[in-house]
């Protein structure tokens, strides 16, 4: 979930800010430093309107129909944590793209599916 800053004007606020896929399922997988840990990767996600958010994720389990393991009958969220702050640009200010990260590309590596930017294409490993 998207926390609206307060510089946003009354028409921005009421357009629907975060796009692409908002949900995935934990993967488990091992950093540039060789520990294996529990990771979500959220790899389309994009905010259309310039300011400072901070994303709100929420962990959740679907609990199955007595009797059925196949159906779920309920979701219970089990817990919530919010982001770090980070700024969204306009085209005009934007600061430039940043290389792709030593995380990423171990994940990249271990088979993940996530966009990048080399040599000014866009591609996915």
């Amino acid at each position: 979930m998207v926390e609206v800053p307060a510089t946003l004007t009354q028409s921005q606020r009421q357009i629907r800010n975060l796009i692409g896929v908002s949900t995935t399922s934990a993967c488990i997988l091992v950093n540039p430093d060789g520990e294996m840990g529990i990771y979500f990767i959220f790899s389309s996600l994009g905010i259309r309107a310039e300011g400072i958010y901070k994303l709100r994720i929420s962990f959740t389990t679907g609990l199955p129909m007595q009797g059925k393991l196949d159906s779920i009958t309920s979701i219970v969220m089990s817990s919530s944590v919010f982001s770090e702050p980070f700024t969204v640009y306009t085209p005009r200010e934007y600061p430039g793209v940043v290389g792709t990260t030593a995380l990423s590309k171990c994940f990249m590596d271990q088979g993940m599916l996530i966009n990048t930017r080399s040599g000014g294409s866009r591609y996915r490993a």
